[in-house]
């Protein structure tokens, strides 16, 4: 064998493969930076590796060109030599740690369905580049031990790599069954097609990436094993080194093949090539009208309502006295066009909510089999929580998929636990249009039923939560809910069709906290009927569901409030630091017209200093005030003996008479009418008092998120900040609850 002739064909293959590699990695990332619809993952996710594999194939492009120019003496005894080997394993590290995390992501949505938390994927990024950048610079002592600038005859990278081989295999096998599984099981109409090339990518994906990867462990091992025998590769038998050339050989197409072949895969990927095509053919494709046709005729549909208002029978009769004659639409189906489902039938561009759902449906395939199956625990959830409605009324134990277990602790109703066992088959015959026919049992954990049912009985509202929670009803809630893309705290929330009571996760040290104070917390809201405090009005666990073990509440909402009668909503601590939203707000208390429409239309909710900047006071009678703070008094001296902190005050200003008068002005022209309509419905709002200085704006007040203890974690929050700070008397938001509540109630009374 003429080896020196077998070499030069090895570098002009390699020569070739790089610079095809190159081209592919390039073409990615100027489509990434040119279609921001690809920055969501996994389209960054390829980014990470786009960059990895320009950066592999630049290495070969350059050991090749060396290598044909026979100047690989001088080379290997280069700087550049070291540098090229460094950003070949850096490169090799990156191009790994992405792939795991591609796979990883997938489980991950999937199982944290209900973590509205949104995780930030840059940390992960920047985790990944910092861990293969020192890796490559600690491979460099190895890479010295070598005569030759190759990595096939490295030391410790043949090993390396088979351990990152093989958990590989355990990462990407495990993701792949368990997303083939999970679209079996909640696969849709809608979903079904896009699903199905989804699986076939990731099966092609997985195979390609695990023969080639196989492949090259397998030659740059056998080469590693070679060179050993061999310590000195001049004292080679020309056997031997006929054999290590062929080896490193197939080690090197190996290499040099994964950026090419493993990207030409990935643009099959369906959300990358939806995209890569519109973009590359947006002006030859014209728009097909019957779909645009549909969305506007789906609009229409959902939304036939939205420019009329809900009126409850009291509202109705003071119609009917006047013997106005109103569009008979207005009385019809007052579920489906409640104030909340008319809030989010446009957004607030006036653009359809059927758009949004259109975009909806060119995301990536996992975040919508994660839509749909947040969508499915929603109704499980939902249907548990209606079971034990109807369980109230009568005896459905007698059904053979259904088991109620009775347990008590010290024989008392604050420590009873009713446990619901169900079989999907069990919903699917009392919820016949919301579940399929699947062989699964679920269980619901329902804690001091008994206890939760007076609070409801005895709340201002008389909340009917059947009717509240009816699946029927809340259908384009639950698709809504199932489309959300996270929230702050990390709470998941759903709000019902009328907005009047919600489902919040909570943590299993919520759950202990909770199951400990519910006879503390029954009587303060029982002596207290008055109480600011967001009540609860049911705490259950749920198990069996795809996602594990969930703790949820149902909470009456204190802000049951059409989004676009909302002017501005404040959190308000007490605290100072880090308790501003919009900086560049005048002391003067003015927003421009920018800032304003941006507070509406978003829904942002505004914090203590902005309250002082634009609303300075709250303005509302001085009887008001007192019958306020005397109550807040009362319920944050309560909160502090249970050790609670961090709650806040939830402050609403809503223009009601804008918003009601917007909504009937088509249907009344009666102005007196409108106002009479208007203050019935608003005495029927507890907590809600009018503001003094502009008419028809009233405030909605209440205590919310107040689970929190004064643990470790705010201990050291609170000297954290300090310390960063090099302030001692920072006034951060972390304080033991004496404290809190004392500095809460002072910032109350200056503001009431």
């Amino acid at each position: 064998m003429d080896l020196q002739l077998f070499s030069e064909i090895t570098y002009w293959i390699v020569l070739t493969f790089s610079i095809i590699g190159v081209l592919l990695s390039l073409f990615y990332i100027f489509i990434f930076f040119r279609i921001p619809k690809l920055h969501k993952s996994p389209g960054d996710i390829y980014f990470g590796m786009s960059i990895g594999e320009l950066i592999i194939m630049l290495h070969y492009l350059t050991d090749s060109i060396v290598q044909l120019k026979s100047d690989m003496k001088n080379y290997s005894t280069s700087s550049l030599c070291y540098i090229n080997l460094v950003a070949f394993t850096f490169s090799v590290l990156l191009i790994y740690s992405y792939t795991i995390q591609l796979y990883m992501h997938m489980v991950i949505r999937l199982i944290f369905t209900l973590q509205a938390k949104k995780i930030n994927k840059w940390q992960g990024h920047l985790v990944t580049w910092i861990i293969s950048f020192f890796y490559a610079l600690i491979s460099l002592v190895s890479f010295q031990e070598s005569y030759l600038c190759g990595v096939t005859l490295s030391s410790t990278a043949p090993f390396t790599f088979i351990i990152l081989l093989l958990s590989f295999f355990v990462v990407a096998i495990t993701a792949k069954q368990y997303i083939k599984q999970q679209f079996e099981c909640h696969q849709t109409s809608k979903l079904k097609k896009q699903g199905a090339s989804f699986v076939y990518y990731i099966t092609k994906l997985f195979i390609a990436q695990s023969i080639i990867m196989t492949s090259f462990i397998l030659f740059a091992m056998a080469a590693y094993l070679l060179n050993q025998i061999n310590k000195i590769p001049e004292k080679c038998s020309p056997k031997d080194q006929g054999w290590l050339a062929i080896l490193s050989f197939f080690a090197q197409i190996s290499a040099v093949t994964y950026p090419i072949v493993i990207p030409i895969i990935r643009y099959s990927d369906p959300f990358v090539l939806k995209h890569i095509r519109k973009y590359l053919f947006q002006h030859r494709q014209p728009l097909d009208t019957s779909d645009i046709s549909l969305i506007v005729q789906s609009f229409h549909q959902s939304s036939i309502q939205q420019k009329k208002i809900s009126l409850d029978g009291l509202s109705q009769s003071l119609i009917e006295q006047n013997t106005l004659q109103l569009e008979q639409q207005i009385f019809k189906n007052q579920h489906s066009s409640s104030d909340y489902l008319r809030s989010h039938t446009a957004s607030s561009n006036g653009r359809p909510r059927q758009l949004t759902i259109q975009n909806k449906l060119e995301d990536p395939f996992i975040h919508q089999l994660t839509n749909q199956l947040r969508s499915e625990i929603i109704k499980r959830i939902m249907a548990l929580i209606l079971l034990q409605e109807q369980d109230k009324i009568k005896s459905i134990n007698q059904n053979q998929n259904f088991k109620k277990i009775r347990r008590y602790q010290a024989n008392q109703d604050y420590n009873e636990q009713y446990v619901f066992t169900v079989n999907q088959i069990f919903l699917k015959q009392n919820f016949e249009n919301h579940f399929q026919s699947q062989n699964k049992k679920f269980k619901m954990i329902s804690y001091a039923p008994v206890i939760f049912n007076i609070l409801t009985k005895q709340d201002f509202d008389q909340l009917d939560i059947a009717n509240c929670l009816d699946l029927e009803t809340n259908q384009d809630q639950i698709r809504e809910c199932a489309q959300t893309t996270g929230g702050k705290s990390g709470e998941f929330f759903f709000f019902n069709y009328n907005n009047k009571v919600l489902l919040k996760t909570i943590s299993m040290t919520e759950l202990q906290t909770l199951i400990e104070i519910i006879e503390q917390y029954f009587w303060h809201c029982t002596n207290n009927p008055n109480t600011l405090i967001a009540k609860i009005l049911g705490i259950y666990t749920f198990e069996g569901f795809e996602i594990g073990r969930i703790s949820m509440i149902l909470m009456k909402n204190i802000a049951k409030i059409n989004k676009m009668a909302i002017t501005r909503n404040f959190d308000l601590k007490g605290s100072s630091h880090d308790r501003e939203v919009i900086k560049s707000t005048k002391s003067s208390g003015e927003l421009n017209s920018q800032q304003q429409e941006l507070i509406v239309s978003n829904h942002i909710v505004l914090k203590d200093l902005d309250f002082l900047k634009l609303e300075k006071q709250i303005n509302i009678s001085s009887e008001f005030s007192t019958v306020i703070y005397e109550q807040l008094e009362i319920d944050t001296l309560f909160l502090k003996s249970l050790g609670f902190m961090d709650y806040s005050l939830c402050l609403i200003l809503v223009d009601w008479l804008s918003f009601y008068k917007s909504q009937l002005i088509d249907e009344i022209q009666d102005e007196e009418l409108i106002n009479k309509i208007i203050n019935q419905k608003i005495t029927r709002l507890q907590h809600c008092y009018p503001s003094l200085i502009q008419k028809g704006f009233y405030y909605h007040i209440g205590i919310i998120d107040y689970l929190q203890k004064y643990n470790l974690q705010k201990i050291t929050e609170k000297y954290a900040k300090k310390f960063m700070k090099l302030d001692s008397n920072l006034d951060t938001s972390s304080q033991n609850p004496y404290e809190y509540r004392k500095r809460f109630l002072i910032f109350m009374k200056k503001i009431l």
